[in-house]
């Protein structure tokens, strides 16, 4: 997988008998919409297996349109936003060193974490950060996979799947890691999440689904894994196969919530069972890249527009307060962070660090609890402030890299926000 600066590019190939298949995230929005005409129209989406029933997509009762002014860059205080924070090292043992944290769930008091790339495994820990489980059987046997495309969790079943694109198949565990069954992939999708009932949001990409066409040329699909339909959402047309940016995790689960962003449309949607509504739209006042042109993106002119225009890349996190956005622009990223109660936003790219433990609020990996982002770090992040550690910040230093090596796993950081 290839970095192009903050945006990771994928555009991964596989052969199929005769048919060579591209998934590259793409996206259909509705970018000449005004809010006002959103709250005054229901689009109507086709869905179901033979005949196709009508889902809505409206507007959610927590629905939030967010103002960014960027005029308003200001230097933040971690104090004056963050209650309390804490971390927690997650054990290191020879059968259980993680390389890089592409996803983190919890429930059930464990965490569950994906390495996709250097482990290549999924990592169960306790919420003491006690390792339980690897699950990382390469292969082809019953049990293994070819890889870790994505995962996700039934927490009312406690059953973790396992997206095996390469092996066309979902491997099903319990929460202690025991292989249960597979199924076989019903179509091509390469990001799902359990909505609840069987029911799962499936992020296509621009996946090929030409045998079922029902669902092809659509970004989102929810479906069963026996191959039923329940609805395909967002559709886009073939050009847009020539745009290979797009965020690594269209789909998030905060809570009970499952949020679909639909890639650089400054938006991002609730996903259910019978609905898809509108959670959250950014508004950049004129400085984010026109409608228009977001109509004709492709690698060339999203480069270009990057230098002058603004944009919401889509890492964020939901709580239950508040809301955290990365803003990225032709100066940098900004973070965002929203009050669902005051309605007020805190814009920045600069801290005011008044412990050594702010230093690593980046982006959020996950939420616990109601209203505590999480994020990690590498045990080099953590041993070189300590090395640059100096006064009162020193002893906080020293008990983060207590028993850390070069080979530690990663640390995770729990910061609780507080109003504002």
């Amino acid at each position: 997988m290839k970095r192009k600066g903050i945006i990771r590019e994928f555009a991964t190939s596989y052969v199929s008998q005769v048919n060579v298949i591209s998934f590259i995230y793409s996206d259909k929005t509705i970018q000449k919409m005004k809010i006002v005409s959103l709250f005054c129209s229901i689009i109507l989406v086709a869905v179901s297996c033979n005949k196709l029933e009508k889902k809505h997509i409206a507007i959610s009762s927590e629905y939030q349109n967010i103002k960014v002014n960027l005029e308003n860059d200001s230097i933040i205080k971690f104090s004056d936003i963050i209650k309390s924070s804490f971390f927690l090292k997650l054990e290191t043992k020879n059968d259980a060193l993680i390389g890089n944290i592409d996803k983190l769930v919890f429930d059930s008091g464990k965490i569950f974490i994906a390495d996709k790339d250097i482990a290549e495994a999924i990592f169960i820990y306790s919420d003491s950060g006690k390792f339980l489980k690897k699950i990382d059987g390469k292969g082809q046997a019953p049990g293994e996979f070819l890889e870790i495309r994505d995962f996700t969790l039934d927490t009312v079943n406690k059953y973790l799947y396992v997206l095996d694109l390469q092996g066309r198949k979902v491997n099903v565990y319990n929460y202690e890691g025991e292989f249960l069954r597979s199924n076989p992939m019903p179509f091509l999708f390469s990001a799902f999440a359990y909505i609840n009932s069987n029911i799962f949001a499936m992020s296509t990409a621009t996946a090929y689904n030409k045998q079922n066409p029902k669902i092809n040329n659509h970004y989102l699909v929810t479906a069963e894994l026996s191959g039923k339909i329940v609805s395909a959402e967002f559709p886009f047309n073939n050009k847009e196969r020539d745009f290979t940016y797009f965020n690594a995790a269209p789909l998030r689960t905060f809570g009970s919530k499952v949020l679909f962003y639909p890639r650089y449309s400054n938006t991002i949607y609730e996903v259910g069972n019978n609905s898809t509504k509108l959670l959250y739209s950014l508004d950049f006042n004129g400085k984010g890249i026109p409608s228009e042109e977001r109509e004709t993106l492709n690698d060339v002119n999203f480069l270009k527009l990057q230098d002058s225009y603004s944009y919401f890349s889509g890492d964020y996190a939901d709580l239950d307060r508040f809301a955290y956005f990365i803003v990225n622009t032709p100066k940098g990223n900004r973070k965002l962070f929203f009050s669902k109660k005051s309605k007020k936003t805190l814009i920045t790219s600069r801290y005011l660090i008044s412990d050594p433990m702010h230093n690593f609020i980046t982006t959020p990996i996950a939420t616990k609890g109601g209203d505590t982002l999480v994020t990690f770090a590498k045990s080099m992040e953590v041993l070189n402030l300590k090395a640059l550690a100096v006064g009162k910040d020193t002893v906080v230093a020293n008990r983060l890299a207590n028993n850390l090596s070069l080979n530690s796993n990663p640390i995770l950081f729990f910061y609780n926000l507080k109003e504002f």
